[in-house]
This record gives C-alpha cells, structure tokens and sequence, in this order.
C-alpha cells in the first residue's frame, strides 16, 4: 500500500479584515446637511461640492473636516468654537471623535450627552456668510452614530449619521490625516 504525502496548506480568506480599507467608503460625500434657516445667506450651497477631508488630532480627539474650501485645520481643531471658512458659499462641517482620555480607534461612536464618555461623538458647522462674516455653532446633536472604518497614522474613513434640532447630518468620508 502506497501512502500519499498530502500537504496542509493554511491560508488566509481573500476577505478583508473588519476595519480595512477595504471597508472604507468610496469618497467623502454629505447626503444630508440639516435645514436651518440659518443658513439661507449662503444657500443653496451644492452638498457634492463638499468632497475635502482633512483630519487632525487635538485636545478634544480626533476632528474630521468635510469642506468645500482651504484652511489650516490644525488651527481650526484648536477652536471649534470658531468658523475656519469665512468666503461665501464656503462650508466647513466638523465631525469629532472623542474617547475619553484613550486612544481614537476604528469602531461605532455614539452621541452622549456627556462629552468624557468613551466612543463620543460631536459635530460644528461653519460657514461664511454673503459679507464674509464667519459663522460656527455646534449642532446640539441629540442621537444618531458615526463609524471609524479605519484609522491609521496617515488616513482615517468612515461614515456618520446624526440628528440634531436641526436636523440630519449624514455622508461618508475618506481623510488624510495631518501631522
């Protein structure tokens, strides 16, 4: 009797691994950017022209940038509480992950109603008005999630889904991460 040498072969799936870039979204894309008449002297504004995005980390986490202009986010970072764009038409939406004094990492982050609670979420709008006067204010979100797809030292993605008195903010995002 002739006995067959078989080889054990181990291999991994073809499938990539949850929190790849694999899993990433496609572009950076707003479906919805709230309904407050506040923002009728910059409006209409055109949602697909809101494709830049930049992150940073700060003091409060990690901050996303979905604009439509150029500014120095790292500064912006700094001061959520003032608008980086000023130019008519411009928009800045900011979207911060926080995780109390831990490490930002991929995974769901969840609107809290207390801002040191791990895997935290907050978002601030900017935008400039028809005589170039800045304008910020945070959007008071009341529920909703954002994904960390992935993040890395030099790119993070994901997608966000939130509400707020002034209604829903959602879309996607691929950003450089800023050193």
């Amino acid at each position: 009797m002739m006995k067959a040498f078989v080889p054990l072969v181990l291999g991994l799936a073809l499938a990539p691994l949850p929190g790849s870039a694999a899993d990433c979204p496609k572009a950076t894309t707003i479906e919805k950017l709230s309904r407050n008449t506040a923002y009728k002297p910059v409006a209409p504004f055109d949602l697909k022209a809101l494709t830049k995005a930049k992150a940073t980390k700060s003091a409060f986490g990690l901050t996303v940038f979905v604009t439509n202009a150029e500014f120095d986010a790292k500064a912006a970072a700094a001061r959520l509480d003032t608008s980086p764009v000023k130019g008519k038409g411009q928009v800045s939406l900011a979207i911060t992950f926080m995780n109390a004094s831990k490490p930002i990492v991929a995974g769901e982050y969840a609107v809290r109603a207390n801002v040191w609670d791990p895997m935290n979420v907050r978002g601030d709008l900017g935008f400039g008005k028809d005589d170039g006067t800045p304008v910020v204010y945070g959007l008071g979100l009341k529920s909703g999630r954002a994904t960390l797809v992935e993040v890395t030292d030099t790119r993070v993605c994901g997608t966000f889904d939130v509400t707020g008195p002034d209604g829903p903010f959602k879309g996607s995002f691929i950003a450089t991460v800023l050193k």
